[in-house]
């Protein structure tokens, strides 16, 4: 089951009470305060002491995942004068990809979705998340962080030469195929010791070679992410960070703090042409999320719990 734990980068275990499981997306760890007995002890004990007021660092302290970073700009809400790419009288698509396998259509002008059936690929894993590709093919990450082909005409899922944990990467990763001109690739964000790194791969030998470190770092993993129409990449945190990425370095060009809150279940985030969708909840709640006005708007529901979304600008 995709309910993903949204942990500060630093770490994943809180610095007291119970470890916290980043591969499980019931929400943010909690902190396990001692006992009230043991409490009063300790105050009967302990002096009155003056202490400085010194702030939390960055990635530490309550709601460290919706902190902004102050020195980067809001993403910018105007795009490009050209015309998204591929604009070739293909069909353009969008897909949704719900925790029980289930593949739906979605229709970003009517809001209708439309179920396709079942995706069955050679796993006892879960789904994690999805991105798809012109030729028509959707890349569906599982939990067993392998990396699955399907063809979205007739749901045949056929193996990729991904291997996981390449690069150091730790699993829960975040995939998005490019929308570039030329071949498509496929970006990865995952988090070795380092910090988290931007990678990427061809679409046939699925090796991933490092785009760079995302810095500034956000200090929230892991991610939901997808890139758009004219060639810009975003990623979102289940507490409604939306980051926007350098494809070319890997750099945290801007972001912006939602109101978008996942609310308990499964996260996504869609672009389609000039729009951004972000989905969530348990309930498959449908949000349209304008970045000029920077205002979240729950549009429809899917009545699925949705953990991947993604929209094909044309499909060949």
């Amino acid at each position: 089951m995709r309910f993903r734990t949204c942990c500060v980068v630093a770490a994943c275990i809180a610095p007291w009470g119970s470890l916290a499981a980043c591969g499980s997306r019931t929400g943010l760890f909690t902190l396990e305060p001692a006992p009230d007995a043991a409490a009063t002890v300790l105050d009967s004990a302990m002096p009155e002491v003056d202490l400085p007021d010194v702030p939390f660092p960055p990635d530490e302290g309550p709601d460290a995942d919706a902190m902004v970073d102050s020195s980067l700009p809001p993403i910018d809400a105007t795009v490009s004068d050209a015309p998204p790419l591929c604009p070739d009288g293909g069909v353009s698509s969008a897909y949704l990809w719900s925790e029980s396998g289930t593949l739906y259509t979605f229709d970003p002008t009517t809001l209708t979705t439309q179920s396709l059936g079942v995706v069955s690929c050679p796993t006892a894993a879960s789904p994690w998340t999805l991105s798809v590709s012109r030729e028509g093919y959707g890349y569906m990450l599982y939990e067993d962080w392998n990396i699955y082909r399907v063809n979205l005409a007739t749901l045949a899922c056929a193996t990729t030469p991904y291997q996981p944990f390449q690069l150091g990467f730790i699993g829960e990763e975040a995939i998005a195929v490019s929308r570039g001109a030329g071949a498509e690739r496929l970006f990865v964000y995952g988090l070795p010791d380092a910090g988290p790194t931007l990678a990427v791969t061809d679409l046939t030998s699925f090796v991933l070679t490092p785009v760079g470190e995302v810095t500034p770092n956000p200090n929230s993993y892991p991610l939901d992410m997808q890139g758009d129409a004219f060639g810009r990449l975003f990623a979102l945190s289940p507490g409604g960070l939306l980051l926007q990425l350098d494809s070319a370095t890997g750099a945290l060009l801007a972001e912006d703090q939602t109101t978008y809150n996942e609310g308990g279940g499964g996260w996504a985030i869609m672009t389609y042409n000039e729009q951004i969708f972000f989905f969530g909840g348990t309930e498959g709640s449908i949000y349209s999320f304008d970045l000029a006005s920077q205002t979240v708007t729950n549009v429809a529901q899917v009545n699925d719990i949705i953990v991947g979304a993604s929209a094909a600008d044309c499909i060949h």
